[in-house]
């Protein structure tokens, strides 16, 4: 009797082990093609966090070339001032003199070399037209300056633009 039940016993493992068997690799299949997944996933999410650092160190970076711009700008500008405003004070204080020279008869005080003098930022005496022709470099550095301030904000921009798209 028992090498029946035995034989019952292969009979059964005979047809149950490669239904299991078969179960397990489908369920090894699945579970692999979920961990494919996830990995894809992981992936994705790592690129794009690895983009967005870039663009946040762009953006950092960009931003503080336009700061410094901006700075560079204002210290551009304060010359620019200095210059004017000395020019400005020349002529006023040559035109006075010349004013009160007609007044008495033209018999004034002659002009003293330095008593109007206009100076560079260097604290060196420079004459109008070389104050005039500082102008006119100081702006022309303005200019580039201020165009490659928009340059950077336009990158900024773009990485704005690509970061909400």
């Amino acid at each position: 009797m028992s090498d029946k039940w035995g034989q019952l016993g292969d009979y059964f493992g005979g047809l149950l082990n490669p239904v299991v068997a078969s179960a397990a690799l489908y369920l090894l299949a699945l579970s692999i093609r979920m961990q494919r997944k996830e990995l894809a996933a992981t992936r994705q999410a790592l690129d794009e966090q690895a983009r967005h650092a870039n663009d946040s160190a762009d953006l950092a970076a960009l931003t503080s070339l336009v700061n410094a711009s901006l700075a560079e700008a204002s210290i551009h500008r304060d010359y620019l001032q200095f210059l004017v405003q000395q020019i400005s004070d020349h002529d006023k204080a040559v035109l006075q003199h010349h004013l009160a020279a007609e007044r008495v008869g033209g018999r004034g005080a002659l002009l003293r070399d330095g008593q109007f003098a206009i100076y560079s930022i260097e604290g060196k005496s420079i004459s109008k037209d070389e104050a005039t022709k500082a102008i006119g470099e100081v702006n022309k550095r303005l200019e580039t300056i201020m165009l490659r301030r928009l340059d950077h904000e336009a990158r900024i921009q773009a990485i704005l633009a690509k970061r909400t798209a």
